[in-house]
């Protein structure tokens, strides 16, 4: 049975999901509780400070620390956030690239109202395209003639991949930007 997401985080299908959910989830917790912290603040300005007969206003303000301190707490786990769970879940992102002889390298081609997904052969490469090629049947423009063409396949709007393989997906287009999703 297929889950609406709602509440809820999609389901995790990326290597590096598990640790950007988490930051998701903590960085929330810290929306709701300074929301909260907020809220309850403004409730009791709204309360301590309001106009009433026989006090006048006060125009100095308080020699409280704690304002400073929270100011200063918010500052270090924000700090935490961005050093301690964002900057290292970035960094593995970025220099863990899954190596191409052990992934599936696809081309991507975006065109209006299409995906050509363009995956080599069993000789593992790209057949060479050109627009002089390009038809109805033949929507890349692969080259008839070229040896490593003649086996590679493409896809419309159909995206395989064989699960627990990394893929690495080289995107384009034939017109404008697109927005490409999985």
């Amino acid at each position: 049975m297929d889950k609406l997401y709602g509440w809820t985080l999609p389901p995790n299908l990326s290597t590096y999901g598990g640790e950007i959910d988490r930051l998701i989830v903590v960085v929330h917790w810290f929306m709701a509780a300074l929301f909260v912290g907020w809220g309850l603040f403004l409730i009791y300005c709204l309360i301590r400070f309001r106009r009433r007969p026989g006090h006048p206003a006060e125009h100095e303000s308080t020699r409280s620390k704690v304002p400073k301190l929270i100011e200063i707490g918010v500052v270090v786990f924000e700090a935490f956030l961005l050093v301690g769970l964002s900057f290292p879940v970035w960094s593995k992102y970025r220099n863990q690239f899954p190596p191409e002889s052990e992934s599936l390298v696809v081309r991507v081609v975006a065109q209006q109202f299409v995906w050509n997904i363009h995956y080599p052969g069993r000789d593992g490469q790209f057949g060479k395209t050109d627009t002089r090629w390009l038809s109805d049947s033949n929507p890349l423009g692969l080259d008839p003639s070229d040896p490593a063409a003649r086996d590679d396949i493409i896809s419309v709007n159909q995206f395989h991949f064989p699960v627990g393989t990394p893929v690495i997906v080289r995107l384009s287009s034939k017109d404008v930007i697109h927005s490409f999703s999985i």
